[in-house]
């Protein structure tokens, strides 16, 4: 009797809104990717430094539409990879916005070890409420262990202090914009960035308010490879994705989405479902 009771109570609380001054957001999810044996599984924890006004704007992104700054700290892992996020974002005077963020990714298995540290930093003006552009650079330390396993006969075992070390540094720049247009609970919202790489990256997405709980977005990819890298069998790929995002009440929020490639590796890449609640 006693656990029925408090499941009630507990979606009671998750469906009922709230007037309470909302500051904190967490998340919870997981993503199902192509050729992973185990999901992609990931929590986040958001503080906003002042309270989000509900009774305005579009439930999902009213922390940008009101100039929030915040700071986050997100985990995320699948088979052997770790992988830690922390940052911010801060806007000054409601013109100009600044994004760190920090990351480290940790990929362990029997024959092959990856460290990854990122740093991503961005600067963004907002010519008028509702476009903004900026620009941003990451720095990327990458160390790679392999093992080799040294001198091996029948009778010997796999030698694991027998390895090579690769490190790479490498600097990426990129551009960014967005545009935003939101009138009573709809409207759309877009976005896009460059970064220039080994690897040029281009992602573009499109997102449409029906109301102020309910979205629906598009979003598209495109990897371009240096020549360099093609002649190691790196090819363009380009990647489609949509997704559905329904806030139940102004705290409470599940999303759902896929994406697909459609050039490169061709096929169904990750199905994501994901929920967040802010108290």
């Amino acid at each position: 009797m006693i656990r029925p009771a408090f499941s009630v109570a507990v979606l009671a609380t998750l469906l009922a809104p709230t007037a309470v001054a909302t500051q904190n957001e967490v998340s919870a999810g997981f993503t199902d990717l192509r050729d992973a044996d185990d999901h992609f599984l990931g929590i986040g924890y958001t503080r906003y430094l002042s309270a989000i006004n509900n009774r305005e704007g579009v439930h999902l992104i009213n922390p940008y539409l009101q100039r929030i700054s915040s700071v986050r700290v997100n985990y995320f892992a699948l088979d052997d990879i770790d992988y830690t996020q922390a940052g911010g974002t801060w806007y000054v005077n409601n013109d100009w916005m600044l994004s760190a963020d920090i990351s480290y990714l940790d990929t362990d298995n029997r024959l092959h070890d990856e460290d990854d540290k990122v740093a991503d930093l961005k600067a963004g003006f907002n010519l008028n409420r509702h476009v903004q552009v900026g620009t941003g650079l990451r720095y990327h330390r990458a160390r790679d262990t392999y093992y080799t396993g040294g001198e091996r006969g029948p009778q010997t075992p796999f030698n694991f202090d027998d390895f090579a070390a690769v490190t790479t540094e490498k600097w990426s720049p990129s551009a960014f914009a967005r545009y935003t247009m939101i009138h009573n609970g709809t409207g759309w919202d877009f976005s896009g960035q460059v970064m220039f790489d080994d690897i040029d990256t281009l992602e573009a997405s499109g997102r449409y308010f029906f109301s102020p709980g309910l979205s629906a977005a598009i979003n598209y990819t495109f990897r371009d490879p240096s020549s360099e890298l093609e002649q190691y069998g790196y090819e363009n790929q380009q990647v489609v994705g949509a997704e559905v995002d329904y806030w139940v009440n102004p705290n409470w929020s599940v999303r759902a989405g896929f994406d697909v490639g459609v050039q490169g590796n061709s096929g169904l890449d990750s199905l994501t479902l994901l929920s967040t609640y802010r108290f």
